[in-house]
Formats: structure tokens, sequence, C-alpha cells
């Protein structure tokens, strides 16, 4: 009896070891934030690379800018599920663009395709990664993209799937690209010169449970060049929380980069710092910052700060954010984004947001016209001499997204309007439909409502409504239009593409 009672309770501490060991792993997102050139610095995948150091194991993914999709960032992947899953968000072609919109199409995209895990994981279910403990990390512009996934993930699944930590380092909406408009920015920006701390905010949605934000200010919100250093830009609080932790200024800016300052050396220098002490992949990392600092308390040891304070760092946690010091999570501005078009591309970079790249594609092009209004106009040419299918005229694909299951607790359809631009002989079809992704990145095209047939007559704005199939609704995907018929020179704008309830 007595030696059936110790193999109980030794097969119950294993057990109990196995499940600790268990709820150590979870998932890691990583945003960086504005990145001059267009191209994610290597300085991020030896981030990732050093959390999954400290994890022990794990397989590090990160989104193909064409695809949309996740994939593998080397061959160090255990590909095991239950291993930490570390997911490195590549937007640095959109981050430096210096017009609105960008940010927040990029967190629609990386809302959506964390409901698309990575097909090596063989997961069966498409949320599955998003019911793990996880743990945001984001940078810059970087944090206040995570900020606005986080008011996703809360308003569409109605708070069910939280964030167990987030970890914001530096934050900064930029004022030029519009993110204070977004939700939860709070306060006057940008703000006037040796502004108080308090004089910018964000407020972040309910779903986060707890959050530990590190930032340094130096009075001027958005330096352009000071002491011949490159955009310094300030990181502000978060309201209501005990761990907004102030760094040492004038410290982190000994040994910083001469492109962004100490604003830059924030993320994969200092806090990197704090991941791998050993600077295994030479990050330009001064010890000086992580001395004793009685005034800042948070700057060191490295040991001891920072990353300690996660799941996966040892230390205890930051304390839970009080219910009363967040808010409701907040819809998307257009669950179609940019479905109006009135975001027009920067003529330098040559991208439309929520049209271009993260799975969208194809040709088109936006038309803007007496009034101001820009609308995208398709065209079937009598010769295509364009050697690329993808890049036809007349198709274009939205970059990936989430189809919700249901708009404000009610059904709905898509509502578009379009008109005929020219009089040629023939008719044509507009056809609208959804890219279905499935969970080893396979795309299926599902028809939405009836084709709408274009003739000669239709030449002033017709609004259609379209009826969404029960197929597709809260899946992962991307909307497609295209004009259908033979090539008879038919030109069709196309515009205010909505989600609207019935």
């Amino acid at each position: 009896m007595i030696r059936k009672s110790f193999f109980l309770t030794l097969i119950a501490l294993i057990s109990l070891c196995l499940s600790y060991a268990n709820a150590r792993t979870g998932l890691t997102v990583i945003a960086h934030g504005f990145t001059p050139g267009g191209k994610i610095s290597s300085e991020w995948t030896n981030f990732a690379k050093a959390i999954r150091k400290r994890a022990g194991k794990g397989s590090i993914f990160i989104n193909d800018t064409q695809t949309g999709l996740w994939t593998p960032l080397d061959a160090e992947n255990t590909n095991n599920p239950n291993d930490e899953v570390i997911l490195v968000y590549d937007w640095a072609w959109a981050s430096d663009n210096l017009k609105e919109g960008y940010l927040e199409a990029c967190a629609d995209h990386l809302f959506a395709i964390l409901m698309a895990p990575p097909k090596e994981l063989n997961l069966t279910d498409s949320k599955a990664l998003l019911q793990r403990p996880k743990h945001f990390i984001g940078h810059s512009r970087g944090a206040i993209l995570l900020t606005q996934v986080a008011h996703r993930l809360g308003y569409f699944f109605n708070n069910t799937i939280s964030i167990d930590q987030m970890t914001l380092l530096d934050p900064h909406p930029a004022a030029p690209m519009g993110d204070c408009q977004l939700p939860g920015i709070v306060g006057t920006c940008p703000p006037p010169k040796n502004y108080a701390p308090q004089t910018l905010q964000i407020h972040l949605p309910q779903n986060v449970f707890r959050v530990d934000n590190y930032y340094r200010q130096d009075g001027v919100y958005e330096d352009v060049i000071t002491d011949k250093v490159f955009g310094p830009y300030d990181g502000i609080p978060v309201m209501g929380i005990t761990y907004n932790k102030v760094l040492n200024n004038e410290t982190l800016t000994k040994g910083s980069t001469k492109m962004g300052g100490a604003h830059a050396s924030i993320g994969t220098r200092w806090y990197y710092g704090t991941i791998d002490f050993e600077n295994t992949f030479a990050h330009p990392i001064n010890e000086e910052w992580y001395a004793q600092d009685s005034q800042y308390p948070a700057m060191g040891p490295k040991e001891k700060t920072g990353f300690y304070n996660s799941r996966l760092g040892g230390g205890p946690l930051p304390p839970l954010v009080p219910n009363t010091a967040k808010i409701k999570p907040m819809a998307p501005f257009n669950l179609i984004y940019n479905g109006l078009f009135d975001i027009e591309r920067d003529l330098w970079k040559g991208n439309i947001p929520g049209w271009e790249k993260n799975g969208a594609g194809g040709g088109g092009n936006l038309q803007r016209d007496k009034s101001g209004n820009s609308a995208l106009r398709l065209e079937r040419s009598k010769i295509n001499l364009r050697l690329n299918q993808d890049k036809q005229d007349f198709s274009r694909n939205h970059s990936i997204h989430y189809l919700p299951e249901n708009f404000a607790g009610k059904d709905y359809y898509i509502s578009l309007k379009y008109r005929v631009v020219n009089d040629v002989e023939g008719s044509n079809q507009l056809e609208v439909s959804f890219d279905q992704i499935d969970r080893q990145g396979n795309r299926t095209n599902v028809i939405i409502g009836q084709n709408i047939t274009l003739d000669n007559s239709m030449t002033t704005w017709k609004e259609a409504r379209l009826e969404v199939p029960r197929s597709i609704k809260g899946s992962v995907g991307s909307l497609r239009l295209t004009l259908l018929g033979d090539k008879n020179n038919r030109i069709v704008e196309i515009d205010e593409i909505r989600i609207l309830a019935k």
C-alpha cells in the first residue's frame, strides 16, 4: 500500500513537472519598428534566435512579404507545436512609408495570419496558436502595431483570446503616418517641446493581461537630427500601469547607433542584452547600459531586468493591469481595409495599403476623378503584352485578412460600388470572390454572391450587395476582384467595398 502510494505520488510529481514545463512554452510574437530602406535587419531575426536559445528549443517563422504566409527562418526548428513558437513579423517594406494606412493594413494582416499557423507545425485547429500563453514584443511603431492586433483579437473574439504579456520597447506612434488616430492612442500628438510624459499615452484593451513598458524621452517627440543622430524619437507610457519603466536616455545614447540613437538601441541592443547574456550574435551592446542606476533602476543588471520579467525569463511577471486602466476593444475602421481606396500609393514606394504585398497582387490601378475620389480601375484589353499572368490588369487581390463570423453580432453582406468607364461592344462580368487559405497554405477560390453583368448602360455608380457563403465566414484569405469576359477593351471602376450588417 505504501509502495503504491509512493508511485502514485511520484507519478503526480512527474505530471506536475511536465505540466509546468509545458506551461512555460507558448507563443512569442515580435514586431520591429520604423525600418529605413524597407529591409528587416538581421538583428531582429537574431533577437528571435536568442529567445529560442533561452527556451531551450523551438521554432522560428517569419512572414513572406509576398505570399503573406509564415515560412521557417532556419533549419534549427523543431516544428514541434509543444515547443516555443516564435513569429517574427516583417513589415519593413511598409514601416518607413510616410503615408498613413500602412500600419493598420499590416495589423489586419498580422491578426489574420495568427490564425493561419505555419504548416510545418501540423496544427489541426487554425486558432491553436492563439490558445497558448502569448508574449507580444514590439519596438517603436511595432509596439503600436501590436496594440492594434490586440484590439482586433479582443473585438472579434469577444475578449476570449487574451494576450498574457505585452512588452513595449519605446512605443512610438508616428504623427506623420497617422498613428495617433489609431484606437487607444490618447493625448496631444505630437506633443510640444519639453512635454510631460503623460501628454501622450497608450490605452490598452481589456484582453491584455500584463504589460511591461520600457521607454525613454529627450523632450522632443520627433526630432529629425539631434547631436548628429537621425530620428531619436521618443517613447510614451501606458495609461494606468505601474510597470512603466523609464530608462536613462543619456546612458543609452552612449555607444548607440547614429540611426535612431537611444530609441533604436532599446530594442535589438538593450533589451536583447537581457535575453542573450553572452551576446551570441555580436550585437553592438554597451555594458554601461546595465550599470546600477538609482534614478533609473530598470536599466540593470541585465540578468534581472527586461526579458527576466517574462514567461521564459524566469523572473516575476509584471503585475496584472487593472481593469479600470483598460478600454473595450475597438473595431477596425473598415473590415475590408482601404476598400474605399482613399489611401493612395506613395509614388516613391509604389504600394497601395491593403492591396499590395502580404498575399495581395494582380493588376489595376487607382484613378482619381475631378472631385478627388479614388477608385480601383480594372481593364480587359484587346491585346495583353504582360508576360506575368499575376499582373493582368483585370484582376486584383486584397492582402490576407480575416473574414469575420459576424459583424457586431449580426449577419452581414459585402457591398461595393461599380461603374463602366468606356463604351465597347460586348458585355462583361465582375466577379467578387474570396481566396480561402487552408492549414497547408493552399487557396480555394469561393465566389461571393452573383457575378455582376456589365454593359454600356452602367456608366453611373451602382451598388451591389453580395451574399457571403457561410463556408468562408470566420476564415482567413483574401478578397479578389476579377473582370471576366472577352478581351474587348472593357474598363470598370470599383469603389466603397464594405462589410455591412444586415
